[in-house]
């Protein structure tokens, strides 16, 4: 026999539960994180802000599957929210399914013109320059590692593939 609260009740609730969750995240205590956080999507109906939450302890406790499996559930929400996104594409990524991040990349809107925010916009082609690079297409990866500088200037995570792994060719280094 299941309890019936009040929405003031649940909004309580709810507002513990994010504090349970938020302090065992920066415990680095993600099975606790999780735990809580499951608890806070479900009573919030899987708010987008609760669903990113949870999905965050997932992937921050190298959970990509579980990752992957509840943004499928709720790919409504999924579709509206560049963070949730950008965590499908990063799951993908550290699953190693390549070809379906970059297909997932590029079927859903994960470009400069359809992103609202450049540094976003930055990251998605940072993961694009890394799925090229994996799968050995430097040409492409030296191309979308360049796109995600230019979109962001101090992405240095895409200036030290280019020039530390030597995706960028000697006469674009010395320039």
């Amino acid at each position: 026999m299941g309890m019936t609260y009040d929405q003031a009740t649940v909004e309580k609730i709810c507002c513990r539960l994010r504090g349970l969750v938020q302090d065992a995240f920066q415990k680095h205590l993600y099975t606790t994180a999780i735990f809580y956080a499951d608890k806070l999507a479900s009573l919030s109906h899987f708010e987008p802000e609760d669903l990113y939450t949870l999905a965050e302890c997932y992937f921050k406790n190298h959970e990509y599957r579980r990752v992957l499996h509840l943004l499928r559930q709720h790919g409504n929400i999924v579709g509206s929210d560049e963070r949730l996104k950008l965590l499908v594409a990063q799951s993908l990524l550290a699953c190693k399914d390549w070809e379906e991040c970059l297909r997932y990349l590029e079927d859903h809107g994960c470009d400069e013109d359809s992103v609202a925010d450049s540094k976003m916009a930055s990251a998605f082609a940072l993961l694009r320059g890394r799925v090229y690079e994996v799968t050995e297409n430097q040409k492409e990866a030296l191309v979308w590692y360049e796109r995600a500088i230019q979109l962001d200037a101090y992405c240095h995570e895409a200036l030290d593939r280019l020039v530390g792994t030597h995706v960028l060719p000697l006469e674009q280094e010395m320039a």
